[in-house]
């Protein structure tokens, strides 16, 4: 906060009380005028530390109080409320319809060829994919290239249908 803020939180009440029958902007121009009449030296004496270094301070002073089986409670917690808000975010825009995003060359290829591959289990087949995906020549690779740029054109032409969709029910996505 600036030195200007914390006067004015400092002193608001002291002007409320002084003028109660005065409207906001009464209030606002008085507080103006007030700050005017310090000093720089008084103007000076507002400086704090920033909030952040107070918060930093705070929440040491909670780390310290806590034991580390109350810490690494609270470490899983804060994960478990970010996972269920993303997860419930997610969920809302599959049942919205969202678009499913564009795949990638390389995914699509994956796709095609995972059946194909070698190996007994996923990690296996998923290495082997790979290493054939790996050697592949590029004028083969044009093809899955070619593949994801068209997917990419679709999933715009979808998304921008969705979001105008969305729009005309009143459910605008908060752009990332």
């Amino acid at each position: 906060m600036t030195k200007y803020i914390r006067f004015f939180r400092d002193q608001l009440s002291k002007c409320r009380a002084q003028n109660p029958e005065a409207k906001s902007l009464g209030i606002v121009k008085e507080m103006g005028r007030r700050w005017k009449e310090f000093s720089e030296s008084e103007k000076k004496k507002k400086k704090k530390k920033p909030d952040w270094v107070v918060y930093k301070e705070e929440l040491d002073r909670i780390n310290k109080a806590l034991t580390p089986s109350q810490k690494e409670a609270l470490k899983k917690e804060v994960l478990q409320k970010h996972l269920r808000r993303n997860a419930l975010a997610k969920r809302e825009l599959t049942v919205l319809g969202k678009p499913k995003r564009a795949r990638s060359a390389y995914n699509i290829y994956m796709s095609e060829k995972f059946q194909e591959a070698s190996g007994e289990t996923l990690q296996e087949k998923m290495k082997s994919a790979y290493e054939l995906w790996k050697i592949l020549p590029s004028s083969q690779k044009q093809v899955y290239v070619q593949l994801a740029n068209d997917e990419r054109i679709r999933y715009a032409n979808k998304i921008q249908s969705w979001e105008k969709q969305m729009a005309e029910v009143g459910r605008l996505q908060k752009k990332k």
